[in-house]
């Protein structure tokens, strides 16, 4: 059977299908950038400003290709932070 295609709902109601070329990042994908702002001693607040200066409007509108680019920036962010 061809079945209900997945999709996630973004905030502004967009339904924003799996077979989309660039998705947006799971809730888990979200929930593990999370856990990693927690172990840098980082909230979501500063995680959310992160999103905001890479152009995304909050951490759920982050592009599936651009994670492992913004959990770099996350590391890199909170170490210079940090050096300072």
């Amino acid at each position: 059977g061809a079945g209900l295609e997945p999709h996630v709902l973004t905030l502004d109601g967009e339904i924003t299908h799996e077979g989309d070329d660039d998705p947006v990042i799971t809730e888990a994908q979200r929930k593990r950038l999370e856990a990693i702002a927690k172990e840098l001693g980082r909230d979501h607040a500063w995680m959310t400003a992160i999103a905001g200066e890479a152009g995304f409007a909050s951490s759920t509108e982050i592009r599936r290709s651009h994670y492992d680019d913004f959990e770099r920036v996350l590391r890199e962010t909170a170490a210079q932070e940090d050096a300072a």
